[in-house]
């Protein structure tokens, strides 16, 4: 009986231990190592890991990133989401805004029409959370009620699959979930 018991607390034990390192892979998102193999980790357990990742969906204040900037806030929530386009297949949701996008002090006159361009290649009025300009090596990111109405879309979309059923992407192109 003292054998079982063993084998029990041994098997919680490493259940805790495997709960800790997925919290702590999902809390370095958006650190200066995150890459597809991070991403890949935390993807492995789609239905532990999708609640902890919705609970760090929130809302940023920048407009605008370039590469060399880094704001470890914003990169963490921008690479939830890749995560979360990663283990879903690449699914993604866009939304549409009351916010009229212009010319920025700081970057310039075509800034809202580089930024709109960017996060709404399509054209049809429904824009991503964040859209990365690979050349540029600059994320825009998508105005406060964009990004309300995607964060609700992301938790809508959790309560409502089955994670068991998901096929997270294998060896994706990063225009596929990372731009």
């Amino acid at each position: 009986m003292v054998g079982v018991f063993c084998v029990g607390v041994f098997a919680a034990s490493q259940a805790q231990t495997a709960d800790r390192t997925l919290a702590a892979q999902i809390a370095s998102l958006g650190n200066s190592s995150t890459d597809e193999k991070v991403v890949s980790q935390i993807a492995k357990k789609p239905a532990d890991s999708i609640p902890l990742l919705i609970r760090q969906l929130q809302t940023v204040s920048l407009t605008h990133e370039r590469q060399d900037q880094n704001d470890f806030s914003t990169e963490h929530v921008l690479w939830t989401i890749r995560t979360l386009r990663y283990i879903s297949g690449g699914k993604d949701f866009c939304a549409t805004t009351k916010y009229a996008m212009g010319a920025s002090r700081s970057y310039g006159p075509r800034f809202g029409e580089d930024r709109r361009y960017w996060l709404d290649p399509e054209k049809t009025g429904c824009l991503k959370f964040f859209a990365l300009w690979p050349s540029h090596g600059s994320t825009f990111i998508a105005p406060p009620d964009v990004q309300v109405s995607i964060i609700k879309q992301w938790t809508d979309w959790a309560h409502s699959t089955d994670a068991s059923t998901l096929k997270p992407m294998q060896h994706p192109k990063p225009e596929d979930w990372s731009w």
